[in-house]
């Protein structure tokens, strides 16, 4: 095979993949608004999470896969998995603040986590 085509092969799944995370973000945020009134959209929304980890990884793209734990850790407390994730939410944290140093991953992880101990605290008043 010769090397152009080997490049064309590698843009293609590179643009197909990016095209495959931009729909499940879109699908993700359709789930996560839809999570809080049943049970059966929290779960999609944990599925598609984690299929977007799945992608990010098959990128190599060190931002996408702390975004899609983020999103992981979301998914999870709309599944009243608190301990979780908050568990995930805060090593994401860390990670971020220590290691990956991206200003816009951090400050969805921050306000991710407020939303989950928010939830939290909604469940707790509510048993």
């Amino acid at each position: 095979m010769s090397s152009a085509l080997l490049a064309e092969n590698f843009s293609k799944n590179v643009a197909y993949c990016e095209r495959n995370m931009w729909q499940l973000s879109t699908l993700g945020g359709a789930y996560a608004s839809m999570s809080f009134y049943a049970k059966e959209w929290a779960e999609m929304l944990l599925n598609v999470s984690l299929k977007q980890f799945n992608l990010s990884k098959q990128l190599n793209n060190e931002a996408y896969i702390s975004r899609s734990r983020i999103y992981i850790a979301h998914a999870l407390a709309t599944n009243d998995e608190f301990e979780q994730a908050i568990k995930l939410i805060s090593k994401e944290l860390f990670y971020i603040k220590h290691y990956l140093k991206d200003d816009f991953n951090l400050r969805v992880a921050t306000a991710i986590r407020t939303r989950i101990k928010h939830l939290q605290q909604k469940a707790i008043n509510a048993a």
